[in-house]
């Protein structure tokens, strides 16, 4: 009688679906939350300039089968401005952490590398330059990047992720700090590899999970900060409008036409919980030890 070893399926469509086996009901709710959402960016993309179309004789309705949503005070299609609203806080969203994400792992890879060498001074002074930027008020900051720089959506970008990248840095660093101690990092540099190396062939592909989660804890709280910008009317400038311009706009009329404020809130409200409940979902699969 012949006894064979047991095998086990370690192929990649085997790992991914254990990998997808792993990931809890919530991102799965998560996913179908921003599937609509963006669904309805790829329909703003489509609609052209049905969102700044004004019908007079179509003012404060109701949603209706010929508006879903309804018109705003203006006789604007709400649907087509919530479509267009999507594109512009997923685009802010996206590229804030995209931008914070970037910044955050150079400064804190390189912090990591100075640590315990003979730049040790280079990382005290650049980790305290980051308790400095926690010690400023965040929303503050913004405002006056917002002000100081205009109303376009390169400023708001560029001063929400001024805002956001010290998370990063110091998750990134921490993380390169414990790679340090690997076997294979003390075998690397003993044989005279170049650093720049050593972060683009090992680092960067272990630090790709933590990257991933620290863009989804980024993507809400750069598109809710935009939001209260634009509801105190320091977001984006018209034409264009986002969630909390629209938040803003139908503040005024809540009491003639409360699907005005109803309707962008309570998207905003889904988008920011299935983005959290997708972070926290991957997070406990990619560190299940965690």
């Amino acid at each position: 009688m012949s006894m064979t070893a047991p095998t086990t399926n370690s192929s990649p469509s085997a790992i991914a679906q254990q990998g997808l086996a792993r990931l809890p009901a919530s991102f799965w709710w998560a996913a179908a939350v921003l599937a609509v959402v963006l669904t309805m960016a790829l329909a703003g993309l489509l609609m052209g300039d049905a969102a700044a179309r004004i019908d007079p004789d179509a003012v404060t309705q109701p949603p209706s089968p010929l508006h879903w949503l309804g018109t705003d005070e203006m006789g604007r299609d709400l649907f087509a401005r919530l479509s267009v609203g999507a594109i512009i806080s997923l685009f802010i969203g996206l590229s804030t952490a995209l931008v914070a994400m970037g910044i955050g792992t150079a400064y804190g890879t390189l912090a990591a590398l100075c640590h315990n060498s003979r730049l040790e001074n280079v990382d005290m002074a650049m980790m305290r330059f980051i308790d400095i930027m926690y010690s400023l008020p965040g929303l503050m900051v913004v405002i006056l990047f917002s002000i100081f720089l205009g109303r376009s959506l390169l400023s708001i970008v560029l001063a929400l992720a001024f805002f956001s990248w010290p998370d990063t840095a110091r998750l990134i660093r921490g993380q390169v700090l414990a790679l340090k101690q690997e076997a294979f990092v003390e075998a690397f540099t003993s044989l005279g590899g170049h650093p720049f190396r050593l972060v683009w062939r090992h680092f960067i592909p272990n630090l790709l999970s933590l990257m991933i989660l620290s863009t989804t804890i980024t993507v809400p709280r750069a598109i809710l900060t935009e939001s209260t910008l634009s509801f105190v009317g320091l977001g984006v400038a018209p034409p264009l409008s986002s969630w909390g311009t629209m938040i803003n706009d139908g503040w005024q009329m809540i009491r003639m036409a409360p699907h005005l404020v109803l309707i962008p809130s309570i998207m905003l409200f889904l988008t920011m919980v299935a983005l959290n409940l997708m972070g926290e979902a991957l997070d406990h699969t990619l560190n299940p030890q965690a």
